[in-house]
């Protein structure tokens, strides 16, 4: 066995150069030999990565992501499931058997009107007014595919128990599919979860980190007539109840958060139609706070109705409750932040992001990653279909650097944001490519310390349970209620055509910024800005 050790830590010191390779943990032959296993596939991760970029799939429609990660996973030996809860684009994958079981998840979603080149530093959209990667979710599954085949090489080559689950996850910002998947049971025999996100920062927190969120269609039935001389006008009664929620705010508890949008209006102005729709996210701190807050708003839906002489109709699409993160299994895997080190970025990955840097206005200081120490911080308002899964089994999420973010003090410009073009200019570089091979290390080194060390898992469980007291979890999603297959069908009938022919294959031999003759990294001119605000309107619609 020494000698087969000895053997082991020979080959990964003498392996292809690594970025973060002087700061890993060499006097541990598993994680070593991990670590060797996501080095050598590191130029394959990186092209799956930019072949689901192109791809630019929005909810429901990942039908291109998920057959290529369903292929590879095959490929590698997992028994895979596709359509999991009724989704087409969910799958689960299973390699190992016996205890414990283990559950490495990612989303895969895109963002709509988000299109934009990457590496590119301007507005530049491959196709105008299309979906694209807005907040870098394509990286996320590759993180998770890396991990993956790190420990089912590690499991099978040391004999460690266990089994390792991959869930991919659809429609994350429709609040699509981890809610529904949590209901079928998915997670039914699983003893511990990570999930990932590609971050501006490297860091885990642990305790409440988002929302508890509701998605509701409010739709006002009244009768269609040519002018709007009538008494049950369905379009007012959108407007009375968008009204009322506006006059009701500062009597609503300062925590509440309420979006809408219009999804049904009509088709012309002289003409009222038989009913319109306005599709609400409602958001709260707790799922407690959240029911008593859809009970307000469905109070001032029903005054819009009887103003407006209709009748209403409420329909939950779907919800989750706020992702509530394991303290003991957040602390093991900042560890493994620590140990594996963030990647040693090159003088190209820097001049890249001085480029974008000087684009904003910013301080053009390179590539700004940290780690962040901070493991407890402050409820965000945000929301994630991945809350259910955390109260089901102990979970964390690991956020990896690979997006592009201005600090605070340096910055004296455009806002930089999630779901739009800005974020989709890093998540197909090699700036991501490193984030992900450091989120794979970061993900396998932890699951390694629980297989190995059956103490792990009792202190993780134990801080679970401490989490669950006085909450008994029950799906927010009504029975009977499925997902919204159809909601991105026609958006992509109309841009799918467009954006194939800008589809890479991950099997090239040419990378995907060659393929679209992108230069890395691009020139450092400020004067190539492009941020009209007639641009960014229209990078937004």
């Amino acid at each position: 066995m020494a000698t087969r050790l000895l053997i082991l830590l020979c080959l990964t010191m003498s392996g292809p150069a690594s970025r973060t390779v002087a700061q890993e943990p060499k006097s541990d032959p598993v994680k070593a030999r991990a670590f060797q296993v996501i080095e050598a596939h590191k130029e394959k991760l990186a092209k799956i990565n930019d072949a689901i970029f192109s791809y630019s799939e929005p909810a429901y429609e990942e039908v291109h992501t998920v057959k290529l990660l369903v292929d590879r996973y095959r490929k590698a030996g997992f028994r895979v499931e596709t359509g999991v809860a009724g989704i087409p684009t969910a799958f689960v994958g299973v390699w190992g058997s016996g205890k414990p079981v283990i559950a490495l998840m990612a989303e895969y979603d895109g963002q709509l009107a988000s299109s934009q080149k990457p590496a590119v530093v301007h507005y530049d959209p491959i196709v105008e007014g299309a979906p694209g990667h807005g907040e870098g979710h394509n990286a996320n599954p590759v993180v998770v595919y890396g991990a993956a085949l790190a420990l089912k090489t590690v499991l099978e080559e040391f004999k460690l128990p266990g089994t390792i689950t991959v869930v991919g996850g659809p429609a994350e910002e429709a609040l699509g599919s981890r809610g529904f998947m949590v209901k079928a049971g998915v997670w039914n025999d699983v003893d511990v979860g990570m999930d990932t996100h590609i971050g501006r920062n490297a860091k885990v927190l642990y305790g409440p980190t988002n929302y508890a969120t509701l998605s509701v269609v409010f739709t006002f039935h009244g009768e269609a007539v040519e002018f709007p001389y009538l008494r049950r006008n369905s379009l007012r009664g959108v407007e009375l109840m968008n009204a009322g929620i506006s006059q009701s705010r500062e009597r609503l508890s300062p925590s509440a958060r309420l979006n809408y949008v219009i999804i049904d209006g009509g088709y012309l102005p002289t003409f009222v139609p038989s009913q319109a729709s306005v599709w609400y996210y409602v958001r709260d701190k707790s799922v407690d706070a959240l029911l008593e807050l859809y009970e307000e708003v469905k109070k001032i839906a029903q005054a819009a109705a009887a103003m407006s002489g209709t009748r209403l109709e409420a329909k939950i699409r779907a919800g989750s409750w706020p992702i509530h993160q394991n303290k003991a299994l957040t602390e093991l895997t900042h560890k493994n932040i620590v140990a594996v080190g963030l990647p040693r970025f090159s003088e190209e990955d820097h001049a890249f992001f001085r480029a974008f840097q000087k684009t904003f206005r910013a301080k053009p200081v390179g590539v700004n990653y940290e780690i962040i120490q901070t493991l407890h911080r402050a409820q965000s308002t945000s929301y994630s279909d991945a809350g259910d899964v955390t109260w089901v089994i102990p979970s964390t999420r690991l956020h990896f650097p690979g997006q592009f973010f201005i600090v605070g003090e340096e910055y004296d410009g455009d806002p930089v944001r999630n779901h739009q073009w800005t974020q989709a200019v890093t998540p197909a570089t090699p700036v991501a490519h490193e984030g992900i091979v450091f989120g794979a290390k970061v993900m396998a080194a932890t699951f390694i310390d629980i297989l190995r060390d059956p103490e792990h898992l009792k202190r993780i469980r134990a801080d679970f349970e401490e989490q669950r007291k006085g909450h008994t979890w029950k799906s927010l999603i009504p029975d009977g209620v499925q997902p919204q297959l159809d909601l991105n069908k026609a958006v992509m009938q109309k841009y799918r055509p467009l954006l194939e022919k800008f589809y890479y294959n991950p099997d090239s031999p040419i990378s995907y910024l060659e393929m679209l003759g992108i230069k890395y990294p691009p020139e450092e001119k400020p004067e190539t800005r492009n941020l009209k605000p007639e641009t960014q309107d229209k990078a937004h619609r």
